[in-house]
């Protein structure tokens, strides 16, 4: 998915508000970025129990946390950064899932 002009105003707006516009380059101190196009989703995933054949059960499947990469227009190292901290998820299309309440964590 490529993002829209408008959509990139916001990403890009909301990233320099963040940032203060003093964002560098953990890798090599640059501070000229461009945005990747699209988003990124990081899977959560839990361990479900330890199993003593295969080492660790994990369970696939579960809530994900939609992100923007941000590349470093020198060395290309990227970062990713949260849509819903950002505040661009609106502008995305994306509505964050309900938090998910497990009996006895409250």
């Amino acid at each position: 998915m490529a993002f829209t002009p408008a959509q990139q105003q916001a990403i890009i707006g909301a990233f320099t508000a963040k940032t203060g516009n003093q964002a560098k380059c953990p890798g090599c101190g640059k501070d000229s970025f461009t945005l990747g196009q699209g988003i990124v989703y990081l899977q959560l995933s839990d361990i479900v129990q330890p199993n003593p054949l295969m080492g660790l059960t994990m369970k696939f499947g579960g809530p994900s946390l939609p992100s923007i990469p941000v590349i470093c227009a020198t060395c290309g190292n990227t970062q990713l950064y949260n849509v819903f901290v950002l505040g661009v998820a609106q502008a995305l299309g994306i509505q964050q899932a309900p938090l998910i309440v497990e009996e006895g964590s409250k």
